[in-house]
């Protein structure tokens, strides 16, 4: 399962980096990069607030995120005062291989 995760976020990197590279700086951001966005924003944790600012979505669009990354166990939820979400340690580690693919092809161009 991990390597088909970490399988997923090359393709789906190679595709953005090539419409970056080929000028096209206009393009939206694919759904891995959205859920790498919310997993960094969650690290300390963070209300739904700071997870649609930091993250740059709406209180429409982030739900289905939120929901997809809580049932993969990616993130965590923790009801306090606030609702808090948290990037649980399954998420800081397919968070650190993301990085380490993005580092590696990063290089290439």
């Amino acid at each position: 399962m991990r390597l088909g995760i970490t399988v997923k976020f090359v393709l789906m990197y190679i595709d953005a980096r090539v419409l970056y590279l080929m000028g096209d700086r206009n393009t939206r951001r694919n759904k891995i990069q959205i859920m790498v966005a919310i997993l960094k924003t969650c690290m300390d944790g963070a209300n739904k607030t700071k997870v649609v600012y930091q993250s740059n979505l709406n209180f429409r669009t982030v739900n289905p995120y939120l929901e997809r990354l809580i049932e993969r166990e990616l993130i965590s939820v923790e009801q306090g005062k606030l609702i808090l979400y948290r990037t649980t340690d399954r998420g800081e580690e397919v968070l650190r291989d993301f990085e380490k693919v993005y580092d590696a092809l990063g290089e290439m161009g």
